[in-house]
């Protein structure tokens, strides 16, 4: 009987802190297992991406039961899903034994010299393949659970913040090891890029491109820690500091963190020497700082060191000028190894060289395809010697070109769908999320580099870096397509000391953002 009592007064205040419990728990989980993907040099081998990938989806599925999906992420998981399905229809489809007249491989007709009986298919590689859709799914997946578990704006700013305070400490103690132990990958001996910091991968392009995402939120933390601030007498508050001004604390020693963590992230860029990789992080940083300063944001009007003064024709030339000389000059005295490594190389670089055999193959086996897993054994054949023996060519360096190879006319048609997506939710949130306006600013800065690095190298095929890509994709997209719902409250921002702000009347009305 008391028993029963007890469960007729459970309110809904215990239901509410029992969902609560359960999604720290997932989120807990979650993070858990990005950090030991990251700890397993990029999670490359099919064993963790196996194990990964089912993790991840069962926590999807746990978040579905337990959460729900929100109304607002609704039309980014929906294209995540078809996509997932859409490719996985197509690989079916490849591997599937089809008969004669169909446009099977044919490696398969010289096969069937020697054995009539064996099944053809579009894929030369079907017992590969699948293994192979693991790699696509487990970034998907990541997505979708990051739409889930941080889906108020509060949730996923606090996200973003872990992300980038966690990449700034890893290119920290990658610079470390790499001064100190430079001989070491981890825990095991390097064998190869000795003389470049590859973090905790095993490729420097791939750790460039990772570092370049990092110092892209780095950036917009930064400036969303310091955007109501008034530079000026911010330095003559540092300079010659006073009792009354009491509201900016915080906000410095956020300032000075990011800022720090900022200049690692560019420091250990620059050290793995990846001339692509840094050439367009600072593109992008560029990219990122234009779009940043060109934006209106502040949800206050009067905030820590006074308001923001308006934007004359000076600073809009600074903003839209001075950043981008601005970054090619730290370019230009910090990444000399880079540079020379550019100007010695030159074109002669083998992923030139092996270009135009990878082009053929693509047009001979458009629109089919040649299976997801197949490039290893379908370029050999395309390869010109001249172009050395001295490499294993197991990736195109180029994501569209072996995208193109291998799905055939599925990948370009789900590559549009995706990107066109990505793009549309980070151009909505630019216009409709004023305060949330940095989302949409880092989304595209971030989508551009990782976009424009897949066309010389195969980053995104990595399934350590492809899932912290879709981490970092999963609070943004949900920024862009929220409606503050998860905002901070107003009490709590004033005590943080980041909305110091003097209310008139006795009340201030909360905007809708």
């Amino acid at each position: 009987m008391q028993t029963s009592q007890r469960r007729l007064a459970a309110g809904p205040g215990e239901k509410v802190g029992a969902g609560s419990r359960l999604t720290d728990i997932l989120r807990l989980a979650f993070w858990f297992s990005i950090v030991i993907s990251l700890l397993n040099y990029g999670a490359y081998d099919s064993v963790t991406v196996a194990i990964e990938a089912g993790f991840v989806y069962l926590l999807l599925v746990l978040g579905v039961f337990s959460l729900g999906i929100a109304g607002n992420v609704r039309m980014p998981v929906v294209t995540s899903i078809a996509a997932l399905l859409l490719l996985l229809a197509w690989i079916v489809f490849q591997t599937a034994p089809l008969p004669e007249g169909w446009p099977v491989h044919p490696a398969w007709m010289e096969v069937r010299k020697l054995d009539p009986d064996v099944h053809a298919s579009i894929s030369v590689t079907p017992g590969d393949d699948f293994g192979a859709y693991l790699k696509i799914a487990l970034p998907f997946g990541v997505f979708l659970l990051s739409l889930l578990l941080f889906r108020k704006d509060g949730e996923a700013e606090r996200a973003l913040r872990l992300y980038g305070v966690t990449g700034g400490i890893i290119a920290i103690l990658s610079i470390l090891q790499f001064v100190f132990a430079p001989g070491m990958l981890l825990f095991v001996e390097k064998t190869a890029y000795l003389d470049s910091l590859t973090g905790f991968f095993v490729n420097r392009n791939t750790a460039a491109t990772f570092f370049g995402i990092v110092s892209l939120l780095l950036l917009t933390l930064l400036w969303r820690s310091t955007k109501d601030v008034d530079v000026r007498r911010f330095v003559a508050t540092l300079a010659q500091p006073r009792p009354e001004a009491k509201g900016w604390s915080l906000e410095r020693k956020h300032g000075l963190l990011y800022a720090g963590l900022l200049a690692a992230s560019l420091l250990a860029l620059l050290l793995t020497k990846s001339r692509a990789g840094v050439g367009l992080t600072f593109v992008s940083l560029s990219l990122l700082g234009i779009l940043l300063g060109s934006t209106r944001y502040s949800r206050t009007q009067r905030a820590s060191f006074g308001g923001r003064p308006k934007v004359g024709i000076a600073r809009r030339l600074w903003i839209l000028v001075g950043l981008p000389l601005a970054f090619l000059v730290i370019l230009a005295f910090l990444g000399g190894n880079v540079l020379l490594r550019a100007e010695v190389r030159g074109a002669e670089d083998p992923r030139f060289c092996t270009l135009p055999g990878i082009v053929a193959s693509v047009k001979d086996h458009f629109p089919w395809g040649s299976g997801l897993a197949s490039f290893q054994e379908v370029f050999p054949a395309y390869r010109d010697p001249a172009c050395g023996v001295f490499a294993a060519w197991d990736k195109a360096h180029n994501v569209y070109l072996e995208g193109t190879l291998t799905l055939g006319i599925m990948f370009p048609l789900v590559a549009v769908i995706v990107m066109g997506s990505l793009i549309h939710i980070f151009i909505r949130g630019i216009r409709e999320r004023r305060e949330y306006r940095f989302a949409g600013c880092l989304g595209l800065a971030a989508l551009l580099l990782v976009g424009l690095h897949s066309a010389f190298d195969f980053s995104l095929q990595i399934p350590g870096f492809s899932l912290v890509f879709a981490l970092l994709m999963g609070p943004v997209v949900s920024i862009c397509l929220g409606r503050g719902a998860g905002a901070f409250p107003q009490s709590s921002q004033q005590a943080s000391g980041r909305y110091r702000v003097r209310a008139r009347h006795g009340h201030r009305k909360s905007e809708n953002v």
